[in-house]
């Protein structure tokens, strides 16, 4: 399209099918946005309303229990969601988690969307090659505004609809369209789980220099003859330089540290379930609950820690026992540690951890934690108020966990937080 000429009808339909792509990314991030600014002000509410009221207060929404049960927190199997997938000998590859049920209908209504934006409203009775023309085109239209959406952003940029162009600048874009989709194409095969996680370290730089070779190969080649699409080429890159310099930016101003918009005080009691050295996580929740007592909103937190060798308790025994000597923690804090190694079963509480001070509040148990018959145990002596459930460690333990927090939505109002440590 000459500069200052109004844009033909397939080239105004080409462009509507892009916006039509950025109206999809749009409603999908506000929607994410309005579910998390619900549960903050949600949280807001529970903390305000029990601090004034001086008592526990929730509310119960059938429908919502029902979405959470269901969708929000039912993985696409029955129970399997934290557990790697893995094949081969001593399950050596391994091909990672799968999603969740609203997490997989999102992917898949996303994509259903995307492939409705490339084949519809095309001439199909022209010739074979006239309408094979016209798809190339839309696909990569569509596909190049995908590039505004991190998790998506395997985009193609599409050739030239024009004939006003010669031979070399023909030969040329399709040079910067190889140099564009070859490295996404090795970058699909590269974060394949097996090969991620054997050698990380040096995918995750080969993948950042794929990256940037790609989005190079994508400027030149819309670029080679002024295409509009390069406006979000120039977003996409805008907001990656913008979000890595602010995120340098916090770190020299804030210093490093963990995810804090969650504390879990606007929760009347609060389960916390951690499995070997996922008690890093939950050890900043118990310190800043058991520092605030029975004067915040909190009124009981239990910490199920699992080790395989009651040696392993040295790990956390000093952030422990700096909790429970806080002057609030013994009216709301309890730890139950259960060492699952078979060679201590039926030692139970004579068991000696090393480094963690005598307290009643600690209970030390031999065998496997079970999350039913803690939270069945925590449920009947809780009056009132919601419960915030969160879990750390592995897979098998986190899956537990969410199906007993699944079972159990009739009960109450019970949130459900998984941590993880993977990639």
């Amino acid at each position: 399209m000459v500069a200052g000429e109004e844009p033909t009808w397939k080239e105004a339909r080409l462009h509507d099918y892009v916006n039509y792509t950025f109206i999809t990314l749009a409603a999908a991030t506000c929607a994410g946005l309005l579910w998390r600014l619900g549960s903050m002000v949600s949280r807001y509410q529970r903390r305000t309303k029990s601090v004034h009221t001086q008592t526990t207060t929730g509310t119960f929404s059938a429908v919502t229990s029902s979405f959470k049960k269901h969708l929000l927190y039912a993985p696409v199997s029955r129970s399997r969601k934290a557990r790697d997938i893995t094949i081969g000998p001593g399950a050596s590859i391994n091909f990672g988690t799968l999603p969740t049920r609203l997490e997989a209908l999102f992917i898949a209504t996303y994509l259903i969307i995307n492939i409705v934006f490339i084949f519809v409203d095309i001439d199909y009775t022209a010739e074979k090659g006239v309408y094979l023309y016209a798809i190339r085109n839309r696909a990569g239209a569509v596909l190049t505004a995908n590039l505004t959406l991190p998790e998506l952003s395997c985009a193609y940029a599409k050739g030239q609809d024009t004939q006003l162009i010669t031979k070399f600048t023909t030969q040329e874009l399709y040079i910067w369209s190889l140099v564009a989709g070859c490295p996404m194409i090795l970058m699909v095969f590269l974060a394949w789980s097996p090969i991620r996680r054997q050698f990380y370290d040096t995918f995750l730089q080969v993948h950042r220099i794929l990256a940037i070779v790609s989005v190079i190969g994508i400027w030149r080649h819309i670029n080679s003859d002024g295409y509009y699409e390069i406006k979000i080429v120039i977003a996409v890159i805008s907001i990656w330089i913008a979000e890595r310099v602010v995120r340098v930016l916090r770190l020299l101003y804030k210093g490093p540290y963990g995810n804090t918009s969650n504390t879990l005080d606007s929760y009347s009691s609060v389960v916390l379930f951690a499995g070997g050295v996922g008690i890093t996580h939950q050890i900043p929740y118990v310190q800043h609950l058991a520092g605030i007592g029975s004067a915040g909103v909190t009124k009981r937190v239990l910490l199920v820690w699992a080790i395989r060798s009651p040696s392993h308790a040295t790990w956390a025994a000093d952030w422990l026992n700096e909790a429970l000597a806080r002057p609030g923690a013994r009216d709301v804090l309890r730890v139950q540690i259960f060492v699952s190694n078979p060679e201590f079963e039926g030692q139970g509480g004579r068991m000696v951890l090393p480094g963690l001070a005598d307290n009643e509040a600690v209970q030390v148990l031999a065998g496997r934690p079970s999350p039913d018959m803690i939270l069945d145990a925590e449920l009947a002596e809780r009056k009132a108020g919601c419960m915030a459930v969160s879990v750390c460690g592995p897979g098998s333990l986190s899956d537990d966990v969410r199906l007993a927090v699944r079972e159990r939505q009739h009960a109450g109002r019970i949130d459900y937080i998984e941590a993880s440590f993977s990639w």
